[in-house]
């Protein structure tokens, strides 16, 4: 009997766990906006970032390539949603873009009064490397 409650209890609270994911506050539809168009909407808060370097060393030896990565941009100023559109060389540069949009947050601009989310497509352009 008091097993059946225990196991009862741990399910309700791993299924309410599983619930609380974090989902985009949007006071609107989203719209598409290009990467010159943002900057009418949303600016960063901060200007850098990191990038995981575990193992240690894993970035600085990657090729040089590009990803650019679509994602919202929600009503608080929190990224959504990313997805890879295109990477070169394919996939070795996806984590570290994904990493990046995870970590960028936004203020709305003085004329986005409404917060109004939006979809935007960033190119990121990897240098270092062979």
């Amino acid at each position: 009997m008091k097993n059946g409650i225990l196991t009862a209890l741990i399910f309700m609270i791993f299924s309410c766990s599983a619930n609380a994911t974090i989902s985009p506050h949007l006071s609107s539809e989203p719209i598409e906006v290009t990467n010159d168009e943002l900057v009418q909407y949303w600016t960063m808060k901060f200007n850098s970032f990191s990038f995981n370097s575990e193992p240690k060393g894993k970035v600085a030896s990657m090729p040089k390539g590009y990803v650019k990565i679509r994602y919202l941009i929600d009503s608080d100023g929190n990224t959504f949603n990313a997805s890879v559109v295109e990477s070169k060389p394919v996939g070795v540069w996806d984590e570290q873009g994904l990493l990046a949009i995870k970590q960028m947050q936004f203020a709305p601009t003085t004329d986005n009064d409404a917060r109004v989310p939006v979809y935007v497509t960033t190119f990121f352009k990897f240098e270092q490397g062979n």
